[in-house]
C-alpha cells in the first residue's frame, strides 16, 4: 500500500513540476517536500478563503489570497528549477499570512501553531547544507509568534468571530498543524534513513572494491609477468638455434603469448571503462547490435563449426549504453563459443530476447560443455576459471556481471554439464 501511495505521489509531483524539473531536481527529498508543502499550503488557503466567503467574512480574506498566490508562485518556480527561491518565498509568505490572520482577531483559534510548523519545515526543506536559511526563519517565525501573541497590533481590521466559528477554527487548525507537522517529521526521518542506507551501501561497495582491487593487483601482476617471462625465454632459445623450423615454431609461441597479453589488457581496459565512464544512453536495436558483435569475432577459430542463431526480434529496442551492451554481448557470446563441446556433431549458440513491461529479457544459450553446479555461484568472480580448458584470464564473466550491474540490470546462469549453458540477462528499457 505504501509503495502504491509512493508511486501515485511521484506521478503527481511529475505532473506538478513537469518532466525536466522532476528528472533533474526531484531526486532530492527536500525539494519533494517543498513542492508538497506548496500544494498543502495552497489547499489550506483555499479552504479558508471558501469558508470566509461562505460566512461573509470578506474583510479578512486578503491573507488567504496571498497564501494561494504564494503557493502557485512556489510551484511555478519549481517548474523552472528555482527551488531555493520558491522555498524562501513560500516560508516568508506563510509567516506573513499567519501573522496577519492571527493579529486580526482577538480569539485563540490555534492559528499561531502554524509558526511552529514553519520552524520544523524550514529545517527539512533547506537541509543541513543551507542551515543559515533555517536559522533565519526560526528566529523570524518565533518572533512573529511572540508579537502576535503578546501585542494587540494588527495591519488588518480587527474581526470578532462567534464562539462556534472560533471552535471550528481551533479544531481545524490544531488537526492541520498536527497532520502537516507529522508529515514533515516523517519525511525528515525517511530522509535520514535514506542517507544512512546510502552510507551503508557506499561502505559495502568500498569494501567490495578494496577486496577486488587487492585481488586485481595480485593477479594482474602475475598475468602480465608470465607472458613476458615466457616470451623472454623463447627469445633466448631462438638466439641459440639455427633451425628455421624451430625458429618459426618459437615465433608462433611468442605470437600466442602476445595475443594472450593483448586480450588481458583489453579486459583490464573494459573494467576501467565500466567503472569510470558514465553511462551514455542511446536507442539500440538489439538484433542488429548482436549481429555486428558476432561478425566482429567471426575470425576466431572457435566460431568455425558452431551455428550461431540470432532470434532477437527486429523491433526489440532499448535505450542504453552502446559500448557497454556491446561489451556484454561480446563477453557472453565469446564465452559460449569458447566452451563448445567438441564431442557433439552439432554445436550452436542461440541469442533470444523479448520485451517484458519496463524491461528487456535476453537469453544467450549454448549446447557446450556446461558448468558444474558447485561452480555456478563463483563464475562471475574476478579471475575465476571454471574449467581447466580455459585459456583466458578469467575476467570475461566478471566484466559481463559488472557491466549489467552498472546498467541497473540482473544476470543469472543455468547450466548442466555436457548439456549446455544459458545466461539470462534483464535490462531496463530506459
Amino acid at each position: 500500500m505504501l509503495n502504491y501511495l509512493g508511486l501515485k505521489h511521484d506521478q503527481f509531483l511529475l505532473w506538478v513540476v513537469g518532466k525536466p524539473s522532476y528528472d533533474k531536481y526531484m531526486g532530492e527529498m527536500p525539494n519533494r517536500l517543498a513542492i508538497t508543502l506548496n500544494i498543502l499550503v495552497g489547499l489550506i488557503g483555499l479552504i479558508y478563503l471558501t469558508s470566509h466567503i461562505i460566512q461573509d467574512h470578506t474583510k479578512i480574506i486578503l491573507p488567504h489570497i496571498l497564501l494561494i498566490l504564494g503557493s502557485i508562485l512556489g510551484i511555478v518556480l519549481g517548474r523552472f528549477g528555482k527551488f531555493d527561491t520558491g522555498k524562501i518565498i513560500l516560508i516568508l509568505i506563510f509567516n506573513l499570512v499567519i501573522y496577519l490572520a492571527n493579529s486580526s482577531h482577538n480569539h485563540n483559534t490555534g492559528g499561531n501553531l502554524y509558526f511552529f510548523t514553519m520552524i520544523i519545515g524550514s529545517y527539512v526543506v533547506f537541509d543541513y547544507r543551507k542551515m543559515k536559511y533555517a536559522y533565519f526563519f526560526t528566529v523570524l517565525s518565533f518572533g512573529l509568534y511572540i508579537l502576535s501573541s503578546l501585542y494587540d497590533f494588527s495591519i488588518l481590521p480587527i474581526y470578532t468571530y462567534t464562539e462556534s466559528v472560533v471552535r471550528f477554527h481551533f479544531v481545524f487548525n490544531t488537526v492541520t498543524f498536527t497532520v502537516v507537522s507529522s508529515l514533515i517529521l516523517i519525511v525528515y526521518i525517511r530522509m535520514i534513513n535514506s542517507r544512512n542506507r546510502m552510507i551503508i551501501e557506499q561502505k559495502n561497495e568500498l569494501e567490495r572494491s578494496n577486496k577486488e582491487l587487492d585481488q586485481f593487483l595480485y593477479s594482474t601482476s602475475h598475468d602480465l609477468r608470465a607472458p613476458l617471462a615466457s616470451i623472454l625465454g623463447l627469445l633466448n632459445v631462438v638466439e641459440i638455434t639455427d633451425n628455421t623450423k624451430e625458429v618459426e615454431h618459437y615465433h608462433g609461441l611468442m605470437k600466442t603469448r602476445i595475443q594472450k597479453m593483448e586480450h588481458f589488457i583489453r579486459d583490464v581496459i573494459d573494467i576501467i571503462k565500466n567503472t569510470r565512464v558514465p553511462v551514455k544512453k542511446e536507442a539500440l536495436f538489439l538484433k542488429e547490435l548482436v549481429e555486428k558483435t558476432y561478425n566482429e569475432m567471426n575470425f576466431q577459430e572457435e566460431t568455425g563449426n558452431i551455428e550461431f542463431i540470432n532470434n532477437i526480434p527486429e523491433t526489440l529496442k532499448i535505450d542504453c549504453d552502446r559500448i557497454r551492451v556491446a561489451t556484454l554481448f561480446n563477453n557472453l557470446i565469446s564465452n559460449s563459443l569458447k566452451y563448445s563441446d567438441p564431442s557433439k556433431d552439432h554445436s550452436q549458440v542461440v541469442v533470444s530476447g523479448n520485451e517484458n513491461g519496463k524491461f528487456v529479457k535476453l537469453n544467450i544459450s549454448d549446447n557446450g560443455i556446461g558448468i558444474n553446479k558447485n561452480q555456478l555461484e563463483k563464475i562471475f568472480g574476478m579471475f575465476y576459471r571454471a574449467t581447466e580448458a580455459s585459456k583466458g584470464a578469467g575476467l570475461g564473466l566478471y566484466i559481463a556481471s559488472e557491466t549489467v550491474r552498472k546498467l541497473n540490470g540482473t544476470i543469472d546462469v543455468e547450466s548442466t554439464p555436457r548439456i549446455g549453458t544459458t545466461f539470462k540477462i534483464t535490462l531496463p528499457k530506459n
